[in-house]
């Protein structure tokens, strides 16, 4: 099984994208955006993906641990 790499991308203030590709294959993603409700309260989403077939890996908990802002 070859080395897998994390990606990292900034794509507005508000969201953040994390990437864990195997060569130049995807097979996990974790995205945040952050939401504000009327200048008062702000939610934080995340959005975690993992392909079907790594699951097992525990690909999720591994781009959770890398993830900056937790």
């Amino acid at each position: 099984m070859g080395a897998r790499t994390i990606y990292i991308a900034i794509i507005k203030k508000s969201k953040f994208f994390l990437g864990l590709f195997n060569k130049a294959q995807l097979e996990a993603f974790i995205m945040e955006n952050l939401i504000t409700i009327e200048k008062k309260s702000e939610y934080e989403i995340l959005i975690p993906y993992v392909d079907c077939q790594t699951r097992k890996l525990f690909h999720a908990t591994k781009l959770i641990n890398e993830f900056p802002f937790l």
